[in-house]
């Protein structure tokens, strides 16, 4: 029923003037979409800055007025800085300056038992956030500062005097931050500790367990110099929460949702900010494989959206993703999530999903990337309501823009997944969470069908011209292919050597191919047969 007044909707929204445009996903559609996009959200990071440290502001207000320097936003944005550098948009000596010029300052800011604070001056002195921060540490914005640095550490790698004293801020940054410190003598991480309240039993402020962003901050924290690692129990019992955080079995809306006290999963944000730099696709412990939980999550937010939320709003295929943003209208600033919905969708949950599910979040840039009023100078705007598309708040924040330009680059090219999870650093503290590479078995491991239609949408990938499929097999060799039409006729044939592990398949679009149609996609390797269901998109 929700789709049918959705169609309705959308008949009346054509008839007055609103109509959906045609949407092309062929590459040479998209590849200058998601060049000008993403270009636009990296040049946030140059451009909404201080111009002495260089870092970002956490937002804009009515195009001209800025708040505080934020330190986890301009963590994305050191990410956003590097893949900048791999698309042409800024030169090497440029962003190594750039980012040279971040780590003077916040070596010089004021910390907290290593930690940076939330938000800051341009003097490096905290600035006020909630009730309780006004001289504090927040660990999780640090971790996600140092997440960039890390990246950074990684990328920066020649012998120039200007990368070498970015390596060697980024060393001294990891073994002065006394993680442990914010533990309370208790086994849980917790976000803020109140430097100015050092009487006050309350100046450790929010535990950070359950299922959210805070992920990140436990892996550094595991991997830290001895004297400021936390312990496997801290880790264990404060963000496990003693194996609790795990739902074996549930599922919502067909999904798997193993983490996480909502079955619905939360604003998207929760599966985007620690994995702009950890790669769930290599991520895997006893309770959970990260990949699908990632892919799961965003799934069930979009399916929220489409089947569920009340039709007044509007949502459909190219206009869904709840995560916190901007309010529109009369509505505030808010961490969106299917059980806390307003109507306002942000721009950045279905697009900085992209890795996850390409072709639905394309329907989405593709769609916003049409309407002029969607997007600015530094790219499109923090929310909007598609009930109304002329309510539109035209305003940015760096914890949304970043997420942008690095997980685009991730579906790219994995370029920051790639840096950050050869980090000595990171492997180390994965290692001691018990988070491995899964192991390899043969199939579509990494593929998640739509649970409602029952196929995997395919698109061509924009920069590469071919459909790309992942998939893994047990021993090396040669692995034939076939594509069946619905009538079971094969209409494509080819081979492909496989390295044991993780591979990639890739085909042209042909004359032989329908674009939205379905095939069954089979892959013959170590004695048996996977099938997929696939649409060429």
């Amino acid at each position: 029923m929700k789709r049918i007044i959705l169609a309705i909707g959308v008949f009346l929204l054509g008839s007055i003037g609103l109509s959906r445009a045609q949407t092309s996903f062929e590459p040479s559609a998209v590849r200058p979409v998601l060049d000008l996009q993403q270009h636009k959200a990296f040049t946030y990071f140059t451009t909404v800055i201080d111009p002495v440290s260089k870092m970002a502001y956490e937002g804009t207000s009515g195009g001209t007025n800025r708040y505080p320097l934020t330190v986890g936003g301009s963590g994305f944005g050191v990410m956003a800085i590097i893949s900048g550098v791999e698309r042409g948009w800024i030169t090497r000596d440029s962003a190594a300056l750039h980012i040279r010029s971040m780590v003077r300052f916040l070596g010089s800011a004021q910390r907290f038992h290593g930690v940076w604070s939330h938000w800051m001056s341009e003097a490096g002195t905290p600035y006020g956030f909630g009730d309780k921060q006004v001289a504090a540490g927040d660990l999780v914005e640090s971790a996600f500062m140092m997440a960039g640095l890390l990246a950074a550490k990684e990328y920066f790698n020649t012998s120039n005097a200007v990368e070498k004293e970015i390596r060697d801020s980024v060393v001294r940054f990891w073994n002065t931050i006394e993680w442990n410190f914010y533990t309370k003598g208790e086994n849980v991480l917790y976000w803020v500790w109140d430097s100015a309240r050092p009487l006050d039993p309350d100046q450790f402020v929010l535990p950070i367990n359950g299922w959210n962003e805070g992920l990140m901050a436990y892996i550094m924290a595991l991997a830290a110099p001895v004297q400021h690692a936390i312990t496997q129990d801290v880790y264990k019992q404060g963000w496990l929460n003693n194996g609790n955080m795990f739902h074996t079995g549930r599922t919502t809306y067909g999904y798997p949702y193993i983490l996480g006290g909502s079955d619905k999963g939360g604003p998207l944000f929760i599966s985007q900010y620690s994995f702009l730099g950890l790669d769930p696709r290599k991520m895997q412990d006893s309770g959970t494989f990260y990949w699908e939980q990632q892919v799961a999550h965003t799934l069930i937010n979009r399916e929220y959206c489409l089947s569920e939320a009340p039709a007044s709003y509007a949502y459909d295929e190219q206009n869904w993703g709840l995560t916190a943003c901007y309010g529109v209208g009369n509505r505030s600033y808010l961490a969106r999530e299917p059980h806390l919905d307003d109507g306002v969708i942000a721009p950045t949950a279905a697009v900085s999903a992209m890795p996850y599910t390409p072709y639905y979040s394309l329907q989405v840039l593709m769609n916003l990337a049409q309407k002029p009023q969607m997007y600015g100078q530094n790219g499109l705007f923090d929310a909007y309501l598609p009930a109304s598309l002329d309510s539109v708040k035209a305003d940015y924040l760096a914890i949304d823009q970043g997420p942008i330009a690095v997980m685009i680059e991730n579906y790219r090219s994995g370029l920051i997944w790639n840096l950050l999870m050869k980090s000595p650093e990171i492997q180390a503290g994965l290692a001691l969470a018990q988070i491995n590479n899964p192991a390899s078995s043969t199939g579509f491991p990494l593929v998640m069908k739509n649970a409602q239609t029952g196929v995997y949408d395919m698109i061509q990938h924009p920069d590469r011209a071919v459909y790309e499929l992942p998939y893994s097999v047990q021993n090396a060799g040669q692995v034939l292919f076939t594509l069946k039409d619905t009538q079971g006729q094969v209409v494509r044939k080819f081979f492909a050597t496989a390295v044991q592990g993780s591979n990639i398949c890739s085909f042209e679009k042909d004359c032989n191919t329908m674009i939205n149609q379905t095939y069954t996609l089979e892959m013959y390797a170590d004695g048996r047969i996977s099938s997929l269901p696939v649409v060429l998109r």
